[in-house]
């Protein structure tokens, strides 16, 4: 009986002793600043021996990591002949434009520490003009003081005259940038357009003020798809990425849904020495990635990156499938995919029904297949379009091009277009059927 009493009260005591050091335990952790900028470790090194399907970056991006020098890569970009109707970039009445014309400058990989070592001397013409004979500083890498973190995400609509009264400090053309400071980066955002005017306006009034407090020098392109062609989302990035290069010499390209709506501020725009993928969690998919291979919604690319991938495939008419094309020309090319954490990346989506000339692709899981295989011969290096008309307004540069279906899938490998003539035989065993934003690898 005795030995009995005893044992219950060491057990009693051990048990309180264990409910004291829980206690404890969670008061010390309570108090803890648990700051997720510090985790430099959540990063592997590019050429780590071991694959994964994608990197966990922190909200720093790695960029205050630095131990690399800016380098200037000599040969000529692989770029597509720019169409015959090209026009003088002095019509566009831009400042910024002068000398823009033609092939684009030589890639420059800037790295951050070389960025904040850049000298009065070293910064473009511009920036020189700005900052007069005196020197301006660099901008913060991580502008703390100036982020919010968690944004409500404004979906009230937005009438296109009140974009000056509400930001006022946007160029014409749409450039934002620091006015105290010079960013170590050119970026350019490129949204593909067709007939989504209040989804735009509501995504320029909640970025333009986020790429004021994140200190970046960045331009808004919307590229149009002229109707009646059924509507080519990839094809549209790939326009921008070349226009873009007309205008200005960009570091890093930012391609941007137009109803995707960024919740947090502590998500740079700004790119990676991987490709970047910001939106990672949105609400359509209850804040989460879809699955491992998803790279849709908001991606970013240096021009090196862009141009090593042979950007988008240009195939990919109607909806589906060019995402899960691009992660195949990123992974193929060796490269792994950037995302920040779910809490920081993420995303709401302004709903709208589906949109006429955006129907549904057929052609989406044949064309997947060769992916990897076509990347070199058909994207970036085999886009045609023709420029209807170039316009600089108040808080964006607006490109409306035509595309013509026939031509640009003319461009294709033959053993791709040969899948492709199948279709008919798919529509009519449903194949063509699927759920959307569901993964289509096979």
């Amino acid at each position: 009986m005795f030995p009995k009493f005893l044992l219950r009260r060491k057990v009693g005591q051990a048990l309180v002793v264990l409910g004291l050091c829980s206690s404890i335990v969670c008061i010390w952790l309570s108090q803890q600043d648990w700051d997720r900028t510090d985790r430099s470790q959540m990063r592997r090194p590019r050429r780590s021996p071991v694959k994964e399907d994608y990197v966990i970056v922190n909200n720093l991006l790695d960029e205050i990591r630095g131990g690399v020098v800016a380098q200037e890569v000599t040969e000529k970009p692989n770029l597509p002949v720019a169409p015959e109707d090209d026009l003088n970039p002095k019509e566009y009445n831009d400042p910024d434009a002068e000398g823009a014309r033609g092939a684009p400058s030589p890639v420059k990989v800037s790295k951050p520490t070389a960025a904040q070592n850049r000298t009065n001397a070293q910064r473009p013409s511009n920036e020189r003009k700005r900052a007069g004979t005196g020197v301006v500083e660099p901008c913060p890498l991580y502008p703390t003081d100036d982020l919010i973190g968690r944004l409500a995400g404004l979906k009230e609509c937005v009438a296109p005259e009140d974009l000056p009264r509400l930001h006022p400090y946007v160029e014409k053309g749409g450039r934002v940038r620091p006015t105290n400071c010079t960013a170590y980066e050119r970026v350019a955002i490129i949204i593909p357009f067709r007939n989504r005017y209040v989804h735009l306006y509501i995504l320029l009034n909640n970025i333009i003020p986020m790429m004021q407090r994140q200190k970046v020098d960045a331009r808004f392109f919307v590229i149009e798809q002229a109707p009646p062609t059924i509507f080519n989302r990839a094809a549209l990035f790939n326009v921008g990425f070349i226009e873009a290069l007309k205008l200005d010499s960009f570091d890093c390209f930012i391609f941007h849904d137009v109803d995707l709506i960024p919740l947090n501020d502590r998500n740079l725009y700004r790119c990676d020495e991987h490709p970047m993928h910001f939106a990672v969690a949105m609400d359509k998919y209850e804040y989460k990635l879809p699955y491992k291979k998803y790279v849709g919604g908001v991606v970013g690319f240096t021009k090196e990156q862009y141009l090593r991938i042979n950007g988008n495939s240009n195939l990919y008419f109607g909806w589906g499938g060019e995402d899960d094309d691009l992660f195949e020309r990123i992974d193929n090319k060796e490269y792994e995919i950037a995302r920040p954490y779910l809490d920081v990346g993420k995303y709401d989506m302004v709903r709208h029904k589906q949109d006429k000339g955006n129907e549904d692709n057929c052609d989406r899981r044949r064309l997947l297949r060769t992916a990897r295989q076509r990347q070199d011969t058909e994207g970036l290096n085999t886009i045609k379009y023709k420029r209807k008309s170039v316009e600089l307004r108040s808080h964006m540069t607006w490109i409306t091009v035509q595309l013509d279906m026939a031509e640009i899938l003319a461009t294709a490998p033959e053993e791709t277009r040969k899948d492709m003539e199948l279709t008919h035989s798919d529509v009519k065993n449903n194949f063509c059927n699927f759920s959307r934003g569901a993964p289509i690898h096979e």
